[in-house]
């Protein structure tokens, strides 16, 4: 995990020395939010690593929607508006 930005679920349960499942436990809460590019989830490094210093999440910009990180990118493509929570 040298130079990840983003990390699997299962690389952040390792990070944070929790399994898998409390891992999604805690994304399903919102305690640690998420990624989603495509179908894919992706937890920020920065996030995960204020979690385990502080247990909670960092409140920057890690958590904010992608279409308002992608903004200025000059990407073509829009972000997927559909809702794609774990349930």
């Amino acid at each position: 995990m040298s130079n990840k930005i983003l990390l699997t679920i299962p690389e952040a349960a390792a990070l944070l020395n929790i399994s898998r499942a409390s891992t999604e436990a805690l994304i399903k809460s919102k305690q640690l939010p998420v990624v989603r590019i495509g179908r894919s989830i992706r937890l920020h490094i920065d996030t995960v690593s204020a979690f385990a210093k502080t247990g909670t999440e960092n409140k920057t910009t890690h958590g904010a929607p992608l279409n308002e990180l992608w903004q200025g990118r000059g990407s073509q493509h829009e972000p997927r508006t559909r809702d794609l929570s774990l349930t």
